[in-house]
């Protein structure tokens, strides 16, 4: 409300008592108060609609499943996993068929020989478990990174979409109650994500092969000639 402009009406008002009749005043004051009231009526209005917001919904959810590039980064991740099962399972069947062959010879391995090795495979063992803890850090840091390029992409397109259709707020339907089917974006949004990325290089480290699989040594190599227990001379005399 303009309170300068009610003082000088004021004071115009007041002159209007003193110098003219009653009933011109009191025809002159309901006329005041229409007119202020009216003014006061745009400017609550004109407040009203600057506070209004624009919003627009969008189910991530069915986002990410329409998205090609996730898609990709999936298929690369299945892969990966994939190949790193197997050379697991290769270097535990590597591992197990050595503690056979080593367990096959005790009797006729001297004890420290035998310790010895079962000491090399436990060790094996060790760093098996360790590489295969790196790995695992290795794909779910790729996985990660990949995520990063593609969440970059959708937070573009989302300010795309929001400044073409004039969104004030873009909502996560999770967190919706209740919206109307027209306010759904999601659709437009897949469709401008697709056409600016379809795919995201998953960047895995070097191939970890040489640290997964097991390794052969002297220690640990059970098909060199084993060393035979040399019989005991005092038991023969």
């Amino acid at each position: 409300m303009n309170f300068s402009r009610l003082s000088k009406r004021g004071k115009f008002f007041k002159y209007v008592v003193f110098v003219i009749a009653p009933v011109i005043c009191l025809v002159a004051g309901f006329t005041f108060l229409s007119v202020d009231k009216k003014v006061s009526a745009d400017e609550v209005s004109d407040k009203n609609k600057k506070q209004v917001l624009k919003i627009a919904v969008l189910d991530v959810n069915k986002m990410l499943e329409g998205s090609l590039a996730q898609q990709d980064i999936l298929h690369q991740m299945d892969a990966e996993t994939e190949k790193f099962k197997a050379r697991m399972q290769k270097s535990e069947n590597s591992l197990k068929k050595k503690r056979d062959e080593l367990e096959s010879q005790r009797n006729v391995l001297s004890k420290d020989v035998f310790d010895k090795k079962n000491d090399a495979i436990s060790k094996e063992a060790a760093d098996l478990n360790v590489s295969a803890y790196k790995k695992r850090e290795t794909i779910e840091k790729a996985y990660a990174e990949a995520m990063k390029a593609l969440e970059k992409i959708i937070y573009e397109v989302l300010e795309k979409v929001a400044t073409e259709n004039g969104y004030d707020l873009v909502v996560d339907r999770r967190l919706a109650m209740y919206s109307k089917k027209d306010l759904d974006v999601t659709a437009d949004v897949v469709k401008k994500m697709n056409s600016a990325l379809t795919s995201v290089k998953v960047k895995f480290e070097s191939d970890p092969k040489a640290t997964i699989d097991s390794k052969t040594s002297e220690a640990t190599d059970i098909k060199k000639q084993p060393e035979v227990r040399q019989p005991n001379k005092e038991a023969k005399k």
